[in-house]
């Protein structure tokens, strides 16, 4: 929805693939215009003024992103046979102002392998007494991306300037993206109930890097026990999985927060359950009638003294020589595999001889350990902060 010259005009995208554009007229809105384009649902819209001109951003299904321009229509001259191939125009009067209005397309961004769930504009910003609005929009995709496009300063081409995102883990990809109203971060959420934060670096402006947000269960929580010694929590929910929250203390600061630092258990079974059996201990339950027992491997143990600044001394009576470096849950199972160091240096030969034999010489290792001094964001909670399982009843 935007306010155009004198008038509203609002554009919607329906499942239909077309943009349609409405304009109010006699205190209606009242269709105009039908913008043809996209090959699936639309998904996302949003308008943009920059200089005299009206920009509408649009995402879809077909993973693609077109951009719209809609501008004063000018007197056309008589053609010749030496005009150049034009854009196709379409166009519109407004009644109220008796003026003529020509919608083109500006650009098509094909970079997402997925459908485009979100499109938004940077917020503008006032600058000497007016408003001025970046050309750079921000996209999210089922893609597990999220992407800032900006156009070429000498082409003009819209091109990716900025792709962040996920790698791995059993996520769904992104539903929406914002900007921060001055553009240095940008924010996404995803199919399990996560937020993502990223903040651009003051050296290098195209460097961005994910920063702390809060995170928790994205369903009814069932059960929440606290550890022996009353240093963090754990929860179980009906989202299937079970949390661990701690207290996050920053080096020579005061402030403390409580945040996610592990997800020891991701199952297939909604969560009803647990009980602590020990500092580092606990069992849970869920829906398939199974009691699991899991134990902290070695890299929780380290990364928990780190961010809560508990000194390893007063954990290492908790910790073993023969404990794994941490877990992954094989192809198809529920039972998470411990991963002892001698399974990271596994390493798949890549000469083509045995490439053949691919399925025989890959192990599903997807546990990479982590030296972590503040809490994960979501990818690494995942698949990096799994606990093995040493007992199932």
């Amino acid at each position: 929805f935007f306010f155009f010259p004198a008038v509203p005009i609002l554009a919607c995208g329906g499942d239909d693939c077309k943009i349609y554009l409405f304009i109010q007229q006699n205190d209606q809105f009242q269709k105009t215009l039908i913008l043809p384009g996209h090959e699936d649902w639309i998904r996302g819209v949003e308008w943009a003024v920059y200089g005299e001109d009206l920009f509408l951003a649009s995402c879809a299904q077909d993973c693609l992103i077109r951009i719209w321009k809609v501008c004063t229509k000018s007197k056309q001259l008589p053609e010749t046979e030496d005009d150049s191939i034009r854009l196709k125009e379409n166009v519109f009067t407004v009644k109220d102002t008796d003026t003529t209005y020509a919608v083109t397309l500006e650009s098509v961004l094909a970079g997402h392998e997925n459908w485009v769930y979100a499109v938004h504009w940077q917020p503008s910003f006032s600058k000497d007494g007016s408003m001025q609005q970046p050309m750079r929009i921000l996209s999210a995709s089922m893609d597990k991306t999220v992407i800032i496009w900006e156009p070429d300063k000498e082409s003009e081409v819209w091109l990716e300037q900025v792709r962040v995102g996920e790698v791995g883990g059993n996520t769904l990809g992104f539903f929406d993206c914002q900007f921060s109203p001055d553009g240095s971060m940008m924010v996404a959420h995803a199919f399990h109930g996560a937020l993502h934060l990223w903040k651009q670096a003051t050296v290098s402006k195209k460097q961005w890097t994910p920063e702390v947000v809060i995170s928790g269960h994205f369903n009814s929580v069932e059960d929440v026990k606290w550890d022996p010694e009353g240093e963090f929590i754990i929860s179980v929910g009906s989202d299937q999985t079970t949390r661990l929250f701690a207290p996050w203390r920053r080096k020579q600061e005061t402030e403390v927060t409580w945040h996610e630092i592990a997800r020891p258990q991701v199952h297939g079974y909604d969560m009803r359950c647990l009980a602590m059996i020990g500092r580092f201990q606990f069992v849970s339950g869920a829906d398939e009638k199974v009691l699991r027992v899991f134990r902290a491997p070695k890299n929780f143990i380290e990364n928990f003294s780190n961010i809560t600044g508990i000194p390893m001394e007063k954990l290492c009576s908790h910790q073993s020589s023969d404990l794994p470096e941490g877990a992954t849950v094989p192809a198809l199972g529920l039972s998470n595999k411990a991963v002892f160091e001698g399974d990271m240096a596994v390493q798949p030969a890549e000469d083509e001889e045995t490439f053949n034999t691919i399925s025989n010489q890959y192990p599903e290792i997807y546990f990479q350990p982590l030296i972590l001094t503040e809490p994960p964001p979501e990818d690494h909670l995942l698949q990096n902060t799994l606990w093995p399982e040493i007992q199932k009843l």
